[in-house]
């Protein structure tokens, strides 16, 4: 299987900028290739490299972490363990799982300071914020994320806005996330692929109306990849009503004018009805409302604006862009 190409491309961005000066840390969730890749670029960029990996790390390793002060046993006895010998500036120490022994992150403080060797991480999300309580996080480490297909270009990924402020990814919410195929043909597709039928007797059936399906997911699905299109990252909101126990405002899509000194927001619905209720915008109007330039609802008939509301078809969101 080919290494997801974009990724190995940042990699190599980071090697050749920071050139031992900070270490790289790749967080993502469980299995989604961050040791693979992580193995091949040490394998391909690096005269020689040693992988310590923490689920299975003998005790002997660990307790090598105790020699930070005297770093010329602590990479001896790295050598010797994994039978490797280590080159000054040509080889590459990985650490994977570092969840698995925080002790580990901590040491790339000093162990960067040396300037020896390049130093990459690979972790778990969620594992990695759980393990941090006791030790001093390093300065010294830059951080890339990795997600499912994400670097194939094949998904794009939606995170919810905790607070529709000034730049976006400030209040980005990482434990709520919507995940949207790139390509809605691909959803189609993906959806559809048990049954038998023929890809163009399928888009015939649901252009047609003949094939029972959520159009809401295809219609939503079709505006994030426009979105995406255009370079925006995407964020939604969404406020939970703790009497009801449930959401009461769900935005799918929220917009900036990316000003700095003048900031506004354009919250954006997406309707697969012609019939349907606006009560969620009106609801964050009520709440947000100096924030707003405009808000949309893009439905399956014509143009209108209403004042403060623009009603457009798809085909018009580039107006909102």
């Amino acid at each position: 299987m080919k290494f997801k190409r974009k990724l190995y491309d940042a990699l190599l961005k980071w090697k050749n900028e920071s050139r031992g000066h900070r270490a790289l840390l790749i967080e993502g969730a469980r299995r989604v290739g961050k040791s693979t890749i992580a193995k091949q670029f040490a394998e391909n960029e690096y005269r020689s490299y040693i992988l310590v990996d923490f689920n299975i790390a003998p005790k002997n390793i660990k307790d090598n972490f105790e020699n930070l002060n005297r770093l010329d046993i602590f990479f001896q006895n790295l050598s010797l363990e994994y039978n490797t010998k280590l080159y000054n500036r040509e080889s590459l120490i990985i650490f994977d799982e570092i969840q698995k022994f925080p002790k580990a992150r901590e040491a790339v403080k000093y162990l960067v300071a040396d300037g020896r060797y390049d130093y990459l991480e690979t972790g778990s999300l969620i594992s990695i914020r759980e393990n941090v309580k006791d030790i001093t996080i390093p300065s010294e480490e830059t951080k890339i994320k990795m997600y499912p297909l994400d670097d194939s270009m094949i998904c794009n990924l939606c995170y919810k806005c905790n607070d529709p402020n000034v730049g976006f990814a400030l209040h980005k919410n990482e434990a709520a996330v919507k995940c949207y195929m790139g390509d809605t043909g691909l959803l189609v597709s993906l959806a559809f692929g048990e049954n038998e039928l023929a890809s163009q007797q399928l888009y015939k059936m649901i252009m047609n109306g003949r094939l029972t399906l959520n159009e809401g997911m295809l219609y939503e699905n079709c505006i994030s990849q426009m979105i995406a299109a255009k370079g925006k990252k995407l964020f939604f909101y969404t406020r939970y009503n703790e009497s009801k126990h449930r959401n009461d405002i769900e935005i799918d899509f929220l917009l900036s004018n990316e000003s700095k000194t003048s900031f506004k927001i354009f919250p954006v619905e997406v309707k697969s009805s012609k019939n349907y209720t606006a009560t969620s915008l009106t609801r964050f109007a009520e709440v947000f409302s100096p924030r707003i330039a405009q808000s949309y609802i893009i439905h399956p008939k014509p143009f209108v604006n209403d004042g403060t509301l623009t009603k457009i078809p798809p085909y018009m969101l580039f107006c909102a862009l």
